[in-house]
């Protein structure tokens, strides 16, 4: 990957991680107004969206922060199962992408077709390459 394209995906993982952050602080203030006015009954299901959202806000800037982490190591573009090149339409669509598009399918199966795998998957001991094989 040349320094330009690296660029590229390092400003295009900077404005996601501004606009996550962007989102998270509407949250919280849309929550303080929520829970410093007496919530009903009603408004309770509000919050738990609004819960939802953040978390789903964190763990993307989570996953940029890997990213930008392995861009700086030089693995940035690279499969984290078989270590071949991730393409550059994969990068444009999710460029947080850690797995190539025939490990994305494989890992997908797996978890769509077998609790076992999802296990694997959720377990921190088990690595990609394992799942990999486990579904072969």
């Amino acid at each position: 990957m040349t320094p330009e394209q690296l660029q590229h995906y390092r400003n295009m993982l900077l404005e996601l991680l501004t606009e996550s952050m962007h989102k998270i602080e509407d949250i919280i203030s849309v929550i303080r107004r929520l829970s410093g006015s007496g919530m009903q009954e009603d408004e309770k299901g509000n919050l738990e969206e609004l819960f939802s959202q953040a978390d789903q806000n964190l763990q993307l800037m989570e996953e940029i922060s890997q990213a930008l982490n392995r861009m700086n190591r030089g693995k940035f573009g690279k499969c984290m199962a078989c270590r071949g090149g991730i393409s550059q339409e994969r990068l444009e669509l999710f460029p947080t992408a850690r797995f190539c598009d025939m490990c994305s399918q494989v890992l997908f199966q797996a978890i769509a077709s077998e609790s076992n795998a999802l296990l694997c998957w959720e377990n921190p001991f088990y690595s990609s390459e394992s799942i990999i094989q486990h579904t072969l």
